[in-house]
């Protein structure tokens, strides 16, 4: 399969030479065929014709790099509106919003904690911690690295 961190390091400074940000990368499928997901935006979203725009660029940039085998596939897409959140910038940007995470181990018996956003706080882009209070009042604070996943959460 190919490496995640490999493809964001070759994907974000093509992304962003478009004016766009790289949210995120993921890889599913086979070995044989894997399929690289790319998760774009910029503030006001990204279109269809953007999305198509990147694809074709990616392609040839990641065939190049060979990053990818042969019979690989290709998404492109917005990150909708539950997008995921990974880097510090991206829970900074959603403080105050309803938030979804779930953590790599168990914490008081839950693994999944749905609240608002309070803060981010930390030293660095590598080492920080967010502040989610869920409905109740409880009020749980996680290092970056006790999350195995989080992104916006939206009620319907």
């Amino acid at each position: 399969m190919p490496d995640v961190d490999r493809l964001s390091a070759l994907i974000e400074p093509l992304v962003a030479r478009e004016g766009l940000e790289l949210v995120d990368v993921e890889v599913a499928g086979s070995r044989r065929r894997p399929v690289v997901r790319v998760y774009v935006d910029r503030p006001g979203g990204v279109g269809v014709d953007d999305c198509a725009r990147i694809s074709r660029l990616l392609e040839a940039g990641l065939e190049t790099a060979v990053a990818v085998p042969e019979t690989y596939v290709l998404e492109v897409s917005s990150p909708g509106l539950d997008r995921p959140l990974r880097e510090r910038r991206h829970f900074e940007r959603y403080v105050g919003r309803d938030v979804e995470v779930r953590l790599i181990a168990p914490r008081d018996g839950r693994r999944r904690i749905v609240g608002t956003l309070e803060r981010v706080a930390g030293a660095d882009e590598h080492s920080f911690a967010i502040t989610v209070v869920d409905p109740e009042g409880g009020r749980w604070t996680f290092a970056n690295r006790e999350i195995a996943k989080a992104r916006l959460h939206w009620t319907w």
